[in-house]
């Protein structure tokens, strides 16, 4: 009930965003449309950045509910429900009820949980898959005998599914998380044990379920390209996804406050009665350690690669709140950050709740330096009461927050946590669309209005996968016998040796249609900013500009 309440209403008000939510609904309306469940494609061709299992979720919900915003973002709606109910019953198990309960009010209060929840985004899924498999190999370090077989099963079955939904990345997480809790708790001759080598050929054997299926069905390119994508993440900023070391931590403290703050506090005060608090302990202070670590590390910063962390940050918060209504201490670092991370999230808020009155000064003043944000800012969306409702519900969660914490209120902390959770079903409600319109309602509504008809479209000087999502791309869209002629030639050409499908198709496809034989008409969409460095041909005509984005079209002779 919670969950149907908290996360399923509105889930599908507003448009998918590029790059990510888009790119995975796309890759599940192409299964559909080509009948093709056995790969992941996008564009009709082999798409190796991620492997099936979400893919597979979003494709069931669009054949029970249609291809649109709502069937893609329900998985995460129906993981949300299976998360809270993971949360509950392992607190329950380690500590108590009370915990438990806690521990799931605490996850559903933080910003990014709640938002990912809503969202089509592969993370929910993944992390949830990792957790039951750690909380299971701790139970596998924690029994003998027989017992040990059937927790080393079923950590290795869950952690197969994470493979299976984004990649090995989750073995790493498993691997070190149960390295280094095997190393604390002093338990080393575990590791040459019979049933610790039982536990890794397990968990081999079913993380490589899809690699051997793609092996053995001759589409071994998958998994090398799959491979190779994995490395250049690590090495390299893709997509201009690059940030400096500290981000991932500067992510927790907003996306999760308040009860990032806790989370110190929360190792300081851990309980551990026994011997399976204190593995659980280590492994869960050990899992969010690696993970913040290994994502600040990475080239590539986005802010879900560090989802996982929110997991061990709600976990140490939880502890605190427990001990904390039995010592009722906390440190004054606290209290000031809290203070100023409110006042900031407020001012923000403010900003947001108000920018049509702003927007004028903000452009006259000319202190924004950037082209896009200002020709984003353009655009015409109206402010409402709901936005400044939204921002007296934060003020009053925050202020029911500090009570329970600095006026020792703790019969109002159950209170403050479901203000917290109001504040933030309303501001994703009222926020989201409006951010939504800034930053490309209008050319997803250019690719909708020509779903419909006989033509070819593509994207110019930027990446995005919305255009193929909601123009409707078929198949035998791109079966011009003149672009069949143009793609060879390209692919002979040795200078053309290394390239990735954003660029063939932004690129060499957008050449073919400004300047090769078209049958039909073809649509190129690009930022304002670009547009007269990026056309030059005459019979690429233009049609208009709004919100920062330029459409053209060439029509065939």
């Amino acid at each position: 009930m919670f969950v149907s309440l908290v996360f399923l209403p509105f889930i599908g008000n507003c448009h998918l965003f590029d790059w990510d939510e888009v790119n995975f609904a796309e890759c599940a309306r192409e299964m559909i449309v080509s009948k093709n469940y056995s790969e992941v494609q996008l564009n009709y061709r082999p798409f190796w950045e991620k492997p099936p299992l979400f893919i597979w979720f979003e494709a069931a919900c669009m054949k029970a509910f249609g291809v649109n915003e709502f069937s893609a973002r329900l998985p995460n709606v129906i993981c949300a429900f299976f998360t809270m109910l993971t949360l509950f019953n392992i607190g329950k198990k380690v500590y108590s009820n009370k915990f438990g309960l806690l521990w799931a009010a605490t996850f559903s209060a933080m910003l990014l949980p709640h938002l990912y929840f809503k969202s089509g985004l592969i993370d929910p899924w993944f992390n949830l898959f990792i957790l039951l498999s750690i909380y299971y190999s701790i139970n596998y370090l924690s029994n003998s005998g027989f017992a040990k077989v059937k927790w080393a099963l079923l950590s290795a079955l869950f952690i197969g599914f994470a493979v299976l939904t984004k990649g090995p990345v989750a073995l790493l997480i498993l691997g070190s998380s149960v390295f280094i809790t095997i190393l604390f708790a002093k338990e080393v001759k575990q590791i040459i044990s019979f049933h610790f080598l039982f536990y890794v050929l397990v968990i081999a054997l079913i993380s490589s379920t899809w690699f051997l299926m793609l092996y053995f069905t001759g589409n071994s390119h998958i998994i090398t390209e799959f491979l190779n994508y994995q490395i250049r993440l690590l090495k390299t900023g893709d997509a201009g996804h690059e940030g400096p070391i500290f981000y991932h931590v500067f992510v927790l403290l907003i996306g999760c406050f308040p009860f990032s703050l806790l989370f110190i506090e929360g190792i300081k005060k851990k309980i551990q009665n026994n011997d399976f608090q204190k593995k659980t302990n280590i492994i869960m202070l050990a899992s969010f350690f690696i993970v913040l670590i290994v994502f600040s590390i990475v080239k590539t910063k986005i802010v879900h690669y560090s989802s996982f962390c929110y997991f061990g940050l709600s976990f140490f918060s939880t502890q605190f709140l427990v001990n904390y209504a039995k010592e009722k201490t906390i440190s004054s670092n606290y209290k000031l950050g809290y203070i100023l991370i409110s006042l900031v999230m407020t001012l923000v808020l403010l900003a947001v709740s108000c920018l049509n009155y702003i927007k004028p000064y903000l452009l006259n003043l000319n202190i924004i330096n950037d082209e896009i944000a200002v020709e984003l800012l353009k655009t015409d969306v109206n402010n409402s009461l709901f936005e400044i409702i939204t921002v007296v519900l934060f003020i009053t969660s925050s202020v029911l927050f500090y009570r329970v914490l600095f006026y020792k209120k703790t019969k109002m902390l159950y209170v403050s946590i479901a203000t917290f959770i109001l504040f933030l079903f309303t501001s994703i409600l009222f926020f989201v669309p409006k951010a939504e319109m800034f930053v490309q309602n209008s050319a997803i509504q250019f690719y909708k209005s020509v779903s419909d008809k006989k033509c070819y479209i593509e994207t110019k000087g930027f990446k995005s996968y919305a255009y193929l999502f909601y123009s409707n791309r078929q198949p035998s869209d791109y079966t011009n016998a003149e672009q069949i002629k143009y793609i060879n030639a390209f692919f002979k050409d040795p200078a053309h040796k290394i390239f990735t499908i954003d660029t063939f198709y932004g690129g060499a496809i957008c050449d073919w249609m400004s300047w090769g034989k078209i049958d039909k008409p073809a649509y190129v969409v690009c930022r304002t900013i670009d547009e007269k460095q990026l056309f030059t041909n005459l019979e690429m005509r233009k049609l208009y500009s709004k919100n920062g984005f330029s459409f053209f079209v060439r029509m065939p002779k």
